[in-house]
């Protein structure tokens, strides 16, 4: 079976080194177009959720941006077809991944400082200014995703604060 999804997917199956190479454009891109098209011909389905990702860590592959951006483009383009709801979140930490609890913690702070002293005013033209985006709970995540499929008012794209309050965070 999982050899029938890699074929299908297009990552990794094929029995030559270069061929063999996960990139952004296959693991971000092209399975997730490939889903996309997969999507839209199955009958009674009407609602497609896309993982994207905010580009508020200024240390994101400029790449890996890129290949979201042109997924959510293809999906807004067929929105005739099927509902996207896109959620960009900025960084998604939790307790099971530890590693993003610190960085969480850095980010809740920086937007702290940014947001009630004059730090926000100081960098609020530079590319540090994306960093004032909310870290997101995965699940607060999870139940944007369940909140924005049980409403049909819901489609395109989500952002950080999009996600919180969909998800039930207060504000």
């Amino acid at each position: 079976m999982e050899a029938n999804y890699k074929k299908f997917v297009n990552i990794g199956y094929s029995t030559t080194a270069s061929q063999n190479a996960t990139t952004f454009e296959s693991a971000n891109r092209d399975t997730a177009l490939a889903v996309a098209r997969a999507a839209r011909n199955v009958d009674g389905l009407s609602t497609i959720v896309y993982m994207s990702a905010s580009d508020v860590l200024p240390v994101l592959n400029a790449r890996y941006i890129s290949t979201k951006r042109e997924v959510e483009d293809d999906l807004l383009a067929h929105k005739d077809q099927m509902r996207p709801i896109i959620m960009r979140p900025g960084l998604v930490y939790s307790s099971a991944r530890l590693a993003t609890l610190p960085v969480a913690a850095g980010v809740s702070v920086f937007n702290a400082l940014y947001h009630r002293t004059p730090l926000g005013c100081i960098l609020k033209n530079t590319p540090l200014s994306k960093v004032a985006s909310p870290a997101v709970h995965r699940e607060t995540v999870a139940r944007a995703i369940v909140s924005a499929i049980d409403n049909p008012e819901i489609a395109g794209i989500l952002g950080p604060a999009d996600i919180e309050r969909i998800g039930g965070v207060r504000g």
